[in-house]
């Protein structure tokens, strides 16, 4: 396994080297042995025979794209490899793939990220009781409940996922809970990751609960950036709550 190719996070091929032995002949199930999976991907070997012809059938009936490097590359005049045509070319097919499905999503990232982005690259601002910054890939976009999918279709307001969002911005990115969440603090947390994962098209959990601190601690960056009477406002509301 040589990497993945990617055109979005989470939408992406794996991309395999594979080199025959002298005895016996690589096969499907070693290919998928080696991380080739139903969606396709990109298997490089050095000639056309390197693979028997029933597994290069194979290949071509599953989509996954098999490239004779023989055929596609050359050496230049310090003895090193390049490639005879642009990676985007030889890669097209699965390219096109990649873009079918990122489209085909249902729902789709609200966001598209770069392909190498993950949570610990992407931050949220606070900026008001109903408006967050995101900044992820070079680029920074204001958002609200509704672009999370946050609101709730009864009356459109914010719903508790939204609420458990906005206190670990104010904090930092952690929320601390002495004793351990509850059974309702447990399916915030839940519906809020999803709801991120959903919105950005990241599979790995946002937020995870660290028991030596007694915390859910977020992956991504955290900041309060709004008004500080506006932040004691809020903080007055939730102590008020939790003393009743």
């Amino acid at each position: 396994m040589l990497g993945r190719y990617a055109v979005a996070a989470g939408v992406s091929a794996p991309v395999l080297l594979v080199v025959p032995g002298p005895m016996q002949p690589l096969l499907v199930d070693a290919l998928q042995g080696a991380g080739l999976g139903r969606e396709p991907g990109v298997v490089l070997a050095p000639t056309a025979e390197s693979l028997p012809a029933s597994t290069r059938q194979w290949l071509g009936t599953q989509g996954h794209v098999f490239l004779n490097l023989s055929e596609v590359m050359a050496m230049d005049d310090d003895g090193g490899l390049l490639p005879m045509q642009p990676p985007e070319f030889l890669l097209r097919d699965i390219r096109a793939d990649l873009v079918a499905r990122l489209a085909a999503l249902k729902p789709g990232p609200q966001v598209t990220l770069p392909p190498d982005t993950t949570w610990h690259k992407v931050s949220f601002r606070l900026t008001s009781a109903e408006t967050v910054v995101c900044s992820a890939g070079g680029t920074s976009r204001q958002m609200d409940p509704g672009d999370f999918g946050m609101r709730s279709g009864k009356n459109n307001k914010p719903v508790l996922a939204w609420t458990f969002f906005t206190a670990l911005l104010a904090n930092g990115g952690r929320v601390g809970l002495n004793g351990g969440p509850s059974v309702s603090q447990r399916k915030q947390k839940g519906a809020l990751s999803r709801h991120l994962q959903a919105t950005f098209g990241l599979a790995d959990d946002p937020i995870r609960w660290v028991p030596a601190e007694q915390s859910y601690i977020t992956a991504f960056v955290a900041a309060d950036d709004r008004p500080k009477a506006e932040r004691d406002r809020w903080m007055r509301e939730v102590t008020g709550r939790a003393g009743r």
